[in-house]
């Protein structure tokens, strides 16, 4: 159990009822600064990760092996040290690592989720996503070595009002629910193998 000072304790439970207009146990108040702290801690060390991965980019500008297991930014495939990888543009699977590279895909697209649409986000078949290709209806950018298309919304301007949120939301939240989960279990497998290491070392 976390350790608090008194006087923070009641300052937590006086936000607490101010926020939410009810009171809380000390077993309850004590439960939740625990959560909150553990939640703290998680993001303190993500953002570690995230500014030792920035700091080694300033060695190798051009990235480095994915470490741990992620989703693609681009197409949201599943990637790992052998299939991923890590550069300015964030995590990317290799297709999609040289499509950024060779600028079939812009840069923005990986710090921009908002800005285009994945294939399953039309909530069309493939063949008719093709066919509308074909028509010039759709305008796709599409990945070398994967056929993975993506439609920026820039454009594609008519899926802007088609594709409202209230329309695709649900495929999207559960798309993006998949993608967290798995960025969530990156992120604990890469934490659970620093703390080996540190264990490891101090064995030694």
């Amino acid at each position: 159990m976390v350790q608090v000072s008194p006087e923070a304790f009641e300052e937590f439970k006086e936000i607490y009822r101010k926020q939410y207009k009810e009171e809380i146990s000390d077993t309850e108040a004590h439960t939740m600064i625990d959560k909150l702290c553990h939640l703290y801690g998680l993001f303190v060390e993500l953002q570690a990760a995230e500014y030792q991965r920035q700091d080694r980019l300033k060695r190798e500008p051009l990235g480095f092996p994915a470490y741990g297991d992620w989703s693609c930014y681009v197409c949201g495939e599943s990637i790992d040290a052998k299939t991923g990888w890590y550069d300015k543009g964030g995590h990317k699977c290799f297709p999609c690592r040289d499509a950024v590279r060779s600028g079939i895909v812009p840069l923005f697209v990986c710090r921009n989720d908002h800005s285009f649409f994945r294939a399953h986000q039309l909530d069309l078949q493939i063949q008719t996503i093709r066919k509308q290709v074909r028509q010039g209806t759709l305008i796709p950018r599409t990945i070398p070595g994967s056929g993975t298309m993506i439609f920026l919304k820039k454009e594609n301007l008519h899926l802007i009002d088609q594709y409202r949120p209230d329309s695709w939301q649900k495929s999207y939240r559960r798309h993006e629910k998949k993608r967290q989960d798995a960025r969530e279990r990156a992120y604990f497998r890469e934490l659970r193998a620093k703390h080996e290491r540190v264990g490891t070392s101090r064995k030694v």
